[in-house]
């Protein structure tokens, strides 16, 4: 009865919980949608269920009629096809796309279609058309005039959103087809002194694809997909729409930025974990470890310094009200609040609570200037974290040591069924209360031991250039410290600073002494953070952090993968924090290449694998409970299979030979004028690198004026982001000499798995490069020293990859290509086809939009509506090459 009257309810609740046809200006929080079910449910009473139809010949006995009025409801009541299969009939956009994915694909582009108006109508199956077809009209894309290529910006925002739904229908089908018991079974397996933990370190990033407001509305349809409500779907697809037409491109607010980061991917992390232990987890604690949140602590380019105070103690807020939220929820749902223990805890977090907002008080009067800095500092509210985490420690000790002495389940799981039907009700009744507090106190104990009552931690970067002389130590550098120390006079917030540029102990003592100078509690470590192939921790620092993503861009994988087995071999002891980016050219890459990754790690990387997640993908892949589930599960799962990597002096000298070899030609091809100078002239390029962030996050009022900034920002963007991919890694491949291709046959046949990674890091690569289309972006032609240097080192590259099996077009690789455009990696030729069609196809429009912006804009016309397309477009683009399929 219990389990019926559950079933009514959620019934009723998954239909009244969002009005029919109701359109939210701001769409309802996960909590707020939650407590509204539970008080719908509070107030809806069931009917009592009559059994007697079960007597009752020939009828239905689910539904109560007979087959023949069955047989008359069928024939009055037709199956009606749905909105977006009516568009698909006769044109088969569908008909590639993997089942897998399919089914989540179309009830999004249904809710879509629903919300949009006639007009939008038509301009969006003309979208259908350039996306899945190539074509407008009837006429392929690429025999388009150059007028036609001129599409509306109805339709511009229409592929956005195609690319948009794309993902996520990738990324969701990936948690419904994850083989979590045999992972969670396999983790439960390990030895528990060799269980490697993840701690994922957040960092905001100035190439965030998508503004706030999409990020919001994003997290709120994953959770209709998640609860199957789609009443809530079409109702929130109104306001991604919404919020999709007004975007005006404009840079965030660094402070709103780490909020909505931080408050749309904590909690699913913290519900994943949650729904990982439900599901038999045994000791999430000794594989994850509580978020951090990299924050760079100086002015740069994008972000005056006076605008950064208080973005410390904005994250621990943040970090304090994502927690109390989510353990009040967790006991809130199991109705258990009047237990005494959960009551206490309740008013403990109450109490943490308030602390919360007067640190937000006092941080807003801050910033209208309603108080000074001093008074920002003096003013801040004390509280021992420590202390009182330690009281609800003992309140969850003390409460299991209860549940253990009661005795009540053993006492009912022997009970048997009598007449005495009151008894019966009551003694269930107060065995399945025990059991869910039992239960729920486990749970709560489970996460705590993970985030405890600190919740994130905050990694602080410091601008190592000014930590070289004692005698000079800058006000900016006082107040970082003055910042951390106030924090941390609470509790571990800040647990590292990170010293950035580093290349000489004196700025390691320096910080030492500016940690004792203002008193900081609660030990932070001091982090080195090598960014150039020179430098190494010397320090007695436990944690060493390298920058493996815009070094690795520049550097080239061959001197980043052997600058990170030196500083294991030089500290052995020491962790290794990696600065990674997410695509293959920053260190990252599609999930199957990642993988890859985390089986040919040193032990100071795998061990406690402690990783920057950049904050556009971390609003991605941690905006669902479920998503992040798949990705923390699947990800931890690959990071403690196998052994440690450990390198021999033969495997690390030959690296170093390849690397001089074809390495250092590419690093001088990179610096070269001739070759810069074909980027930064090229109008196109320079164009889009200019409003490099897919997102017009650049700020418009300090422009680049650094010759190397600005060339950085143009090569980073032609490496990883553009169509044609001229990476300088795919040349002079021709060099290698044979005696160096034997040794590149004899690692790859040893079963090196770190050789394996790297040549797979290359095929991918390699698979993407497009000289036809590097002729129209980029201007390189046929005649061009740089041009051959590309087809020679291509032709030699993909020889050597297809001896060993592992070439652009085998198995492996094209699993990987597979992941890289947003498909999965069991999809079939066709689908991926498609999908770079699509790519390309919108590369054009894009690039059309361009040149037209540059005509526009030398004769003197309006180009802000042609500029507004382009970032359109663009942010579209960055779904597929900064989302898709990455880990």
């Amino acid at each position: 009865k219990l389990c019926m009257k559950n079933v009514h309810q959620g019934k009723k609740n998954s239909h009244n919980s969002i009005p029919h046809h109701t359109q939210q200006s701001k769409p309802f929080s996960k909590m707020q949608r939650q407590v509204s079910n539970i008080n719908s449910s509070l107030s809806f009473k069931t009917k009592t269920t009559n059994c007697n139809f079960l007597k009752t010949p020939h009828k239905n006995f689910a539904v109560g009629i007979t087959i023949e009025e069955l047989n008359s409801n069928l024939q009055s009541h037709h199956l009606q096809i749905s909105p977006i299969r009516s568009l698909d009939v006769g044109k088969n956009y569908f008909s590639y796309i993997n089942p897998k994915r399919k089914k989540i694909l179309m009830t999004l582009l249904n809710s879509y279609l629903k919300a949009l108006k006639p007009k939008e109508v038509v301009e969006f199956q003309d979208a259908l058309d350039i996306y899945y077809k190539g074509t407008l009209n009837g006429v392929s894309i690429k025999n388009l005039e150059d007028k036609e290529l001129d599409i509306p910006i109805g339709i511009c925002w229409h592929i956005n959103s195609l690319f948009f739904f794309d993902r996520i229908a990738t990324g969701y089908c990936r948690y419904e087809y994850t083989d979590y018991h045999n992972l969670i079974q396999y983790l439960n397996s390990l030895p528990e002194d060799s269980r490697n933990k993840f701690k994922p370190i957040v960092t905001t990033h100035a190439t965030q694809p998508n503004s706030m407001d999409q990020i919001k509305v994003s997290c709120e349809i994953l959770s209709a997909i998640e609860e199957n409500d789609l009443d809530y779907l079409d109702t929130v697809m109104h306001s991604y729409i919404q919020v999709m037409k007004s975007r005006k491109f404009e840079k965030p607010n660094v402070f709103d930025e780490l909020e909505t980061t931080m408050k749309t991917g904590i909690p699913n992390i913290i519900d994943s974990l949650g729904v990982a232990y439900e599901m038999g987890l045994k000791t999430p604690w000794d594989f994850f470890e509580n978020p951090g949140s990299y924050i760079q602590s100086y002015k740069e380019e994008t972000l005056p310094f006076e605008n950064t105070v208080g973005l410390f103690t904005s994250c621990h807020a943040n970090n304090l009200q994502i927690l109390v939220s989510e353990y009040s929820l967790i006991i809130q749902e199991a109705k258990i609040q009047d237990v005494k223990e959960f009551h206490d805890i309740l008013e403990l977090l109450s109490f943490i609570e308030n602390y919360a907002s007067s640190i937000n008080k006092n941080l807003s009067n801050y910033h209208n200037n309603s108080i000074s800095q001093d008074e920002f500092f003096s003013n801040f509210p004390k509280v021992d974290l420590h202390e009182t985490e330690s009281k609800i420690r003992e309140k969850i000790e003390a409460l299991q040591e209860r549940l253990s002495q009661t005795g009540l389940i053993e006492e009912v799981s022997t009970y048997e069924v009598d007449d005495n039907h009151k008894s019966q009700i009551s003694e269930f009744s107060s065995h399945y209360t025990t059991l869910k507090v039992k239960e729920t106190c486990n749970k709560f104990s489970a996460l705590f031991k993970i985030f405890g009552l600190i919740g994130g931690t905050v990694q602080v970067k410091l601008p190592g250039k000014l930590l070289f002389d004692p005698q000079n130590i800058t006000p900016e550098v006082e107040t970082i410290f003055k910042e951390i120390k106030t924090i941390n006079d609470n509790g571990k917030i800040v647990d590292m600073v990170i010293i950035s540029l580093y290349s000489s102990s004196k700025q390691y003592d320096l910080a030492k002494f500016l940690l004792e100078k203002f008193n900081v509690k609660h030990n932070p470590s001091i982090v080195p953070l090598l960014e150039n192939f020179s430098s190494t921790n010397n320090t007695d620092s436990n944690i060493t952090m390298i920058a493996s993503s815009d070094t690795r861009k520049n550097d080239g994988i061959l001197l980043t993968e052997l600058r990170t087995l030196r500083e294991d071999q030089h500290n052995p002891d020491k962790y290794i924090f990696m600065g990674q980016g997410i695509t293959a050219e920053r260190g990252g890459g599609p999930f199957k290449l990642l993988h890859m990754k985390y089986k040919s790690m040193v032990k100071s990387q795998r061990e406690r694998h402690l990783r920057t997640v950049q904050g556009f993908y971390f609003t991605s892949e941690f905006n669902c409970r479920d998503t992040a589930f798949t990705f923390l599960l699947t990800g931890n799962s690959n990071l403690n299979k196998g052994e440690h990597f450990s390198p021999s002096v033969n495997y690390m000298d030959f690296l170093y030979e390849l690397d001089n070899v074809v390495g250092v030609p590419q690093r001088e091809m990179q610096s070269t004028p001739e070759w810069n100078e074909l980027l930064m002239k090229n109008p196109i390029v320079k164009t889009l690198a200019d409003m490099y962030s897919y997102a017009g996050y650049q700020d418009k009022t300090d422009p680049i004026v650094n010759y190397k900034k600005e060339r950085s920002v143009v090569q980073a963007y032609i490496n990883s982001d553009r169509c044609s991919y001229i990476h300088p890694e795919l040349t002079y491949w021709d060099r290698v000499t044979d005696e160096l291709n034997k040794k590149i046959v004899k690692y790859y046949y040893d079963n090196n798995m770190h050789f394996k990674y790297i040549l797979s890091n290359y095929s991918f690569m390699l698979r993407r490069l497009d000289l036809d289309m590097a002729i129209q972006e980029v201007g390189i032609n046929t005649e061009s020293k740089y041009f051959e240097d590309y087809r020679r080192g291509r032709e030699a590259l993909e020889k050597i990859l297809n001896k060993l099996g592992v070439g652009p077009y085998s198995t492996n690789i094209q699993q990987i290509y597979n992941q890289h455009l947003g498909v999965l990696q069991d999809s079939k030729i066709e689908e991926s086809n498609q999908k770079l069609q699509a790519y390309r196809n919108t590369f054009l429009l894009q690039n059309y939009q361009v040149k037209k912006y540059l005509r526009e804009k030398k004769i003197g016309i309006d180009y802000l509506d042609t500029e507004y397309k382009i970032k359109v477009l663009q942010s579209g683009l960055s779904n597929v090459s900064q989302f898709n399929g990455k880990g």
